[in-house]
């Protein structure tokens, strides 16, 4: 009877154990999706705009930035960035002959920053992370100067400013704010080393070109606000 008793009662807890179990798990997952009612999904893909108000940096598109994220999984976020911009002013007198003139000057911007980012639980609706980057650039110019007789033409120099290539490496901290499920604001601040080398001056003129003989660089390091305002969002 009492090895009876033993058993019933060993069934009975085991039984226990199984429904708290089921009961805990239940919880959990309720839990999780509660937290992920607003962030976004592993395996998805999101894309950010965000907008500078001052340059960030040597190689960072002035005024605006983009950036590619995909979610590996609820901790780890792959991200590239794309800094891309081609300025160019002409002036032209409109006049004939030996009167006529046309300047332009071409300003050109290049950059991709790969990275990371290792996100922490924060809120349902709240979402900061660290992460870090590589940063790889180009900054180039040219200028036209055209008479009828005469065409001369500057690469890699403008209003004493000097053409470069750049490369850095940057540990970054920020937040998402999702306002909808997949919808997001942000801040981000960066903190970094960079590494600048001058192009190489060239001036084409009357069918000669000369090319300048510099060889400089500097390097950088310096706190970073990138960007001020992001928005962004999952597909």
């Amino acid at each position: 009877m009492k090895k009876l008793f033993l058993g019933v009662a060993a069934l009975l807890s085991a039984l226990n154990m199984n429904a708290q179990a089921k009961e805990n798990a239940a919880v959990e997952t309720k839990e999780n999706k509660e937290v992920n009612q607003y962030k976004v999904d592993e395996g998805k893909f999101m894309m950010e705009i965000g907008y500078v108000p001052v340059s960030a940096g040597s190689v960072n598109l002035p005024g605006g930035m983009i950036r590619g994220v995909y979610v590996l999984s609820e901790k780890i976020e792959l991200k590239m960035g794309l800094n891309i911009g081609i300025e160019k002013e002409v002036w032209d007198n409109a006049k004939d002959g030996d009167q006529w003139r046309k300047d332009s000057e071409r300003t050109a911007v290049f950059a991709i920053e790969p990275g990371f980012n290792y996100c922490f639980e924060g809120t349902n609706r709240l979402e900061p992370y660290i992460g870090a980057e590589l940063a790889f650039g180009i900054r180039s110019y040219k200028t036209v100067e055209e008479t009828q007789n005469n065409k001369r033409i500057v690469k890699n120099e403008i209003e004493n400013e000097i053409g470069f290539n750049t490369f850095g490496v940057a540990a970054n901290a920020g937040f998402n704010f999702f306002v909808a499920k997949n919808l997001f604001i942000g801040a981000e601040i960066k903190l970094g080393v960079e590494v600048q080398s001058d192009k190489k001056v060239t001036v084409e003129e009357n069918g000669t070109t000369t090319k300048s003989e510099t060889n400089n660089h500097e390097v950088e390091f310096a706190p970073v606000a990138v960007p001020a305002i992001r928005i962004g969002w999952a597909f």
